[in-house]
Parts: structure tokens; C-alpha cells; sequence
């Protein structure tokens, strides 16, 4: 999952959307992230408590593609999010490795 640094967000606190899915993301469900707890009273998650250690995750290249159609084929990629914008969708992309060159994006993504 990809940070942000923000003054918005408490010093010792993350947020991270739990509504996303692996629909717009590699790595997007924060539900696996964490421990199954739940409310004993309510059964709701205890997203909201969860203690986490946070680390940078070296990457080879990093990049953007904005694309008319939707990409069909992002598996190949070591980490990916994809939003809608307007007349395409933006993709964000990195991968671990140099070897896997960033280059082949645009070819295998389509």
C-alpha cells in the first residue's frame, strides 16, 4: 500500500481507506492487513485499533500511464492502483525489480 505523509493525519496514526478492493489495486484491502478482531457486542471489525509497522518498499522504477480504456492485464506488475478519470483511467505502477522494466507497461497492460 502506497503512503502519504500529511499533516491531515495525527503524528502516530494511519488511515488507509477500507472501503477499496484488489478491483482498483494490488494491494488495496486493509481487512488482510490487519488481525480478525471484532466487537464482542457488535461483531464489527476493529479496524479503527489495529497496531501496525510501517516500511519503505524499495522499488526499481515507479511510474504513470493515463489510458483510454481500462487495462486488462495488471498481475505482471509488482504494485498497481488504478483510478477513473475522465475519458480513461490513470494507472500508477512500480516494480521490484530491474529486470522488469518499466517499458512493458504499456504493451502488456492493454
Amino acid at each position: 500500500m502506497r503512503a502519504l505523509i500529511t499533516e491531515w493525519v495525527r503524528s502516530g496514526t494511519v488511515f488507509v481507506p477500507m472501503h477499496w478492493s484488489n478491483v482498483f489495486a494490488s494491494n488495496a484491502r486493509v481487512n488482510v492487513l490487519i488481525q480478525p478482531n471484532a466487537d464482542p457486542v457488535s461483531g464489527q471489525p476493529a479496524l479503527k485499533s489495529q497496531q501496525v509497522r510501517i516500511k519503505v518498499s524499495e522499488v526499481a522504477c515507479y511510474g504513470y500511464l493515463v489510458l483510454r480504456a481500462r487495462p486488462k492485464n495488471l498481475g505482471f506488475l509488482s504494485y498497481w492502483a488504478l483510478s477513473p478519470v475522465e475519458q480513461g483511467w490513470r494507472l500508477e505502477f512500480a516494480f521490484q525489480k530491474l529486470s522488469q522494466c518499466c517499458f512493458v507497461v504499456a504493451h502488456r497492460a492493454l
